[in-house]
């Protein structure tokens, strides 16, 4: 049968892509729930492809779909009532784009927990934006990964804002590491040999109940050994049953977003979160997050013996703040637990944790700066003995720590401490206590000799050091004149 256009389309009357539409009902879908939609809507959405500059409409119903492709120039719009649900036959993927100048906007994607991934932007996507909608119930179906929605390599400037992802689950397997057992609420991933991702901006997104503990991540970015650009900000996470955020490729900005911590337990850490966020890459920014509440085994940890040394990570204005009640963290509020290199920790509240930040393994170069903790059950800061580790160029000052045992406790390497305050339950305040091996430089001649090795990194970041006169000297990382190279400049009052 012929379809007659002007009865499905305002195609040709305005040149613009919100006010060109095509309407589904009109090639043949039903949405009401039982009669399986793919064909239908997949013939709507080619049609509206081929045409470029026309809008499909899902009207309010229940779309029974098997799988969908959105190929290049479809604008897909819903409503609150308009969603599409998987059929009763088992796939891996729901819907996946594919192409360019895409955009979903008001869709519920309900994948019954008979889908692996809710959303598949594959690689050579560009310019896609999904907003407005709501992805939940995908869980294995083929012992597999499963995501709300993934990101292939090779993909640029995607945005994904104000959507919510809900109900993201997989079943364990006992084997942490494995894809088995694995779910995402936003995964950020290689399909084969793709390269990097770009211009990635996840914003404003609520996202929750991501199970299980043994491999459930709110977002996951991992693959690549180069720079991905990606910017996760101002999200909301709750209920991500291992962590919120965990990030294996460098290049990502991770600012401004709240996460709900909803485990507790008294003796267990399988049972609360393992971390907040997890850094296991380079060039990695944590800069003004909210991680409130529950217990967990850490709260940011830096580095992992999987991985390449992390370097160039800074952490700052965040707040780290557990439950008074239940299990302590294991590692602390932040934890370098394996080989790390030039580390920025500053203004940053950190409470309820057993060490406010520890340092177990190799360190070189590291500030740590302006950080409060409060309620530390052992220590404030810990630089630790763990495997005779070698620290170097590590300053530490103007912190504020409340803590149970010592505040500062060095037990290796060599470190500048000065400038900070606080208090113990057990004794009297004592900067910091020095044990056999470590070597404080404060009073060296030439302190920068010991600070960390100026760079871009360091660039614009000031040191205070505090002298015998209760006088303080401050230096500042600034370039050399017409040149790449930087210095450890000291202040001076005019």
């Amino acid at each position: 049968m012929k379809l007659n256009a002007d009865n499905w389309s305002n195609e040709g009357k305005k040149d613009n892509l919100r006010q060109q539409y095509v309407k589904v009902k009109s090639f043949g879908a039903k949405g009401d729930g039982i009669t399986n939609d793919t064909v239908a809507l997949q013939k709507a959405i080619n049609y509206a492809s081929d045409r470029k500059k026309v809008k499909v409409i899902l009207p309010k119903g229940n779309y029974v779909v098997d799988f969908l492709t959105i190929p290049k120039n479809i604008y897909l719009e819903g409503n609150k009532d308009a969603n599409i649900v998987a059929s009763k036959k088992r796939y891996s993927s729901f819907i996946s784009i594919s192409g360019e100048n895409i955009e979903l906007h008001g869709i519920n994607i309900n994948g019954e927990n008979r889908r692996s991934i809710g959303l598949n932007i594959r690689q050579k996507s560009n310019n896609i934006k999904i907003y407005g909608c709501s992805i939940g119930n995908i869980n294995s179906t083929y012992l597999e990964t499963t995501a709300g929605i993934r990101i292939e390599g090779n993909t640029k400037d995607i945005l994904i804002q104000n959507n919510i992802i809900d109900g993201i689950s997989n079943t364990p397997n006992g084997v942490q590491g494995d894809s088995v057992g694995t779910s995402r609420g936003i995964w950020i991933s290689k399909s084969s040999k793709e390269v990097e991702p770009s211009q990635i901006k996840i914003h404003k997104n609520t996202i929750r109940n991501i199970q299980t503990r043994e491999d459930g991540d709110g977002i996951s970015v991992q693959g690549w050994h180069r720079k991905v650009d990606v910017t996760i900000s101002n999200n909301f996470f709750e209920s991500c049953a291992k962590r919120a955020i965990k990030i294996m490729s460098p290049g990502v900005l991770i600012k401004d977003n709240k996460i709900i911590n909803s485990y507790t337990h008294d003796a267990d850490y399988k049972k609360v979160m393992y971390s907040f966020i997890s850094v296991y890459a380079s060039d990695v920014i944590v800069d003004g997050n909210q991680m409130i509440g529950g217990n967990g085994y850490t709260g940011i940890d830096v580095g992992t013996d999987l991985m390449e040394t992390p370097k160039r990570i800074k952490i700052t204005n965040n707040n780290i703040i557990f439950s008074p009640t239940g299990i302590k963290t294991f590692l602390g509020g932040i934890a370098m637990y394996t080989s790390v290199k030039d580390v920025y920790i500053a203004g940053n509240t950190i409470k309820n944790t057993n060490y406010g930040i520890q340092i177990r393994k190799q360190l070189k170069g590291c500030i740590i700066t302006s950080n409060s903790i409060n309620n530390a059950s052992e220590r404030g800061i810990y630089i630790s003995n763990y495997n005779y580790i070698n620290i170097s160029d590590v300053v530490i000052f103007k912190n504020n720590i409340q803590s149970t045992k010592e505040t500062i406790l060095l037990r290796a390497g060599e470190a500048i401490v000065t400038g900070n305050k606080g208090k113990t339950s057990s004794k009297i305040w004592n900067e910091f206590t020095i044990e056999n091996g470590v070597n404080s430089l404060l009073r060296n001649e030439r302190p920068t000799n010991f600070f960390p090795k100026p760079s871009e990194f360091y660039k614009g970041i000031v040191i205070t050091l505090q002298t015998n006169k209760k006088e303080n000297n401050r230096y500042e990382c600034v370039p050399y004149t017409n040149a790449k190279k930087y210095k450890w400049k000291k202040i001076t009052n005019e």
